[in-house]
């Protein structure tokens, strides 16, 4: 009975293991079912963020690319044409260390290589074809410069959408590439969005950045010669973000010193922080008028930074700039020129072959020096515009009161300024060259004839012509009349007004016997002076220069 009753516990038992091994069996499967699920659906989730950081990161390589495309488009325009031969990248640039040289303007000196390249890669034909000189651009690189750095060209490849899946990312990628990303940029608005982000790109790539042209091509190999108003635009300090403020960053400059004075170890550039030669208290005048393009070491400080060059082929024809004067040039008598129109003219195409907004213009004319701001110049789109060969409306700005520097500027500027429609409020008015800078009114009551005239002022004796010793406050008056007939006489204008010169002009015959009404006009600027409306203003307020030419006309 015992054997038979171990024999069932036996058979019991194996029973059990044969169990509990056949669930651990099942429970083996189950889990190992159950990990290769979880695997299965942790690789599906692996595949997908791998697809879509692809997907993003394409699409971000789109965006780049985009705004890299529309980027070249705008120095496209401009005819952008890099020195250096082999891949055209934006790191593929003619660098050039700055010295300084003798000249006016926009004029600078780059070496015979220079000259050469431009020759063999055709380039020159495309400037004389527009009969237009040879346009660089200067530019100052910021240290760590890193494509896109404004923030509207950041925000414009931020806001750009592809939609791109798995399906259609590379029909996507082809199309753009073929159409050059401007399938839907044609409108105004976004040309004008692009253009601005250009320009706010150009200011994130370089320090300074100017456009000029070229005397000659005579420079030492390695150097560019700068004249004094191209160095002052490019050392001009500028507004970046720091930590998110904006801060004034000031470009580092140097002098220049003539190697000769030099022995072979001490290199041809000293720190701006060497003693001043003798040189250096050249006066200005004297600089400008020394021969372009020759050296000038040590007369004035130039950027310590090597200059990126690049050369243009279609910087824009001008066709309006705004101008403003200094106040240095209206206490030298700018107003009182007596042919602006001529002193500009002359000063533009001795000087410059193109405008900068910004730039300071330097006019001359018997001996005196008028410094003029460019505030403005149309097309506006990269702030640049070539003055050769082209026709620019002038105009001429109204003077800041900023800060209340110019707070008697308005006491001294003549009635021949008034403002515009469109004069800003808070400054001085200005005018344009080819205004009528009369006081814009229409004559009212005007007399009916020259009799009518003479019985107007007969009743009022012409004051005495003032002593030839009196310098302060005299203008030599010239009237021009009919058929050639002339007179001219001294007056003093604190005591004379503009009907003295309306009897004088009938007393001296310049108006032909029963002749009709007439009234006088100056010329450049253009000023109209009617006896009613005029005849009691003192010559005075009219800040008349030393010789002033009345032309009579007939109503």
């Amino acid at each position: 009975m015992e054997f038979e009753a171990a024999a069932n516990r036996l058979k019991s038992d194996h029973a059990n293991l044969r169990s509990n091994a056949r669930k651990k069996r099942i429970n083996q499967s189950l889990s190992s079912k159950k990990d290769t699920t979880e695997m299965k659906k942790r690789e599906e989730y692996r595949k997908k963020q791998l697809e879509k950081k692809r997907q993003k990161e394409k699409e971000e390589k789109m965006k780049l690319d985009y705004v890299k495309s529309r980027f070249n488009s705008m120095e496209s325009q401009l005819g952008i044409e890099r020195m250096l031969e082999g891949d055209v990248s934006r790191t593929d640039s003619l660098i050039l260390e700055a010295t300084s040289i003798y000249g006016q303007g926009d004029k600078i000196t780059l070496p015979p290589s220079l000259l050469s390249t431009l020759a063999e890669r055709d380039l020159l034909r495309k400037s004389q074809e527009r009969n237009q000189p040879l346009f660089f651009r200067l530019g100052i690189k910021r240290e760590g410069y890193i494509f896109p750095s404004s923030e509207r060209m950041q925000k414009i490849m931020t806001e750009k959408q592809f939609g791109i899946t798995s399906q259609n990312s590379d029909d996507i990628n082809d199309k753009h590439m073929e159409d050059g990303f401007d399938d839907d940029d044609d409108d105004l608005n976004q040309q004008t969005e692009w253009e601005l982000a250009y320009l706010e790109e150009l200011s994130h790539e370089y320090i300074s950045y100017v456009y000029a042209t070229v005397v000659e091509f005579t420079q030492e190999e390695g150097y560019i010669g700068l004249p004094l108003s191209i160095a002052t635009s490019l050392l001009q300090k500028h507004d970046e973000e720091v930590d998110g403020n904006r801060a004034s960053t000031k470009v580092p400059s140097k002098l220049t010193v003539d190697p000769a004075m030099l022995s072979t170890s001490d290199g041809m550039n000293v720190e701006s922080s060497m003693m001043e030669t003798e040189n250096e208290k050249e006066s200005e005048e004297e600089l400008e008028h020394k021969t372009p393009g020759h050296p000038a070491y040590g007369l004035f400080h130039v950027p310590s930074q090597t200059i990126e060059v690049l050369f243009l082929t279609n910087l824009p024809l001008g066709k309006k700039c705004t101008l403003q004067p200094t106040r240095s040039a209206i206490e030298n008598g700018f107003y009182n020129l007596k042919d602006v129109k001529v002193v500009l003219e002359q000063s533009l195409i001795r000087t410059r072959g193109c405008l900068n907004v910004g730039d300071v213009m330097h006019c001359w004319n018997r001996g005196k020096k008028f410094d003029l701001k460019v505030k403005d110049v149309t097309p506006s789109h990269v702030r640049a515009v070539s003055c050769v060969n082209t026709d620019v409306e002038v105009d001429i700005a109204a003077v800041d009161d900023d800060d209340g520097e110019n707070e008697n500027m308005n006491e001294e500027l003549p009635k021949m300024q008034h403002t515009s429609s469109d004069s800003l409020s808070g400054k001085t008015s200005g005018y344009r060259l080819s205004d009528d800078t009369s006081n814009g009114k229409e004559p009212v009551n005007h007399v009916k004839s020259g009799i009518e005239i003479f019985d107007r002022v007969q009743m009022d004796n012409i004051p005495p012509e003032p002593s030839i010793d009196k310098k302060e406050n005299v203008v030599m008056i010239q009237i021009r009349g009919e058929g050639g007939k002339q007179c001219r006489r001294r007056f003093d204008s604190s005591v004379c007004n503009i009907k003295h010169i309306f009897m004088f002009a009938l007393t001296q015959g310049v108006v032909v016997e029963g002749a009709g009404p007439f009234r006088l006009i100056t010329r450049f600027p253009r000023r109209v002076f009617h006896l009613e409306e005029d005849g009691d203003t003192s010559l005075l307020s009219y800040n008349f220069a030393n010789q002033e030419l009345f032309v009579l006309e007939k109503l």
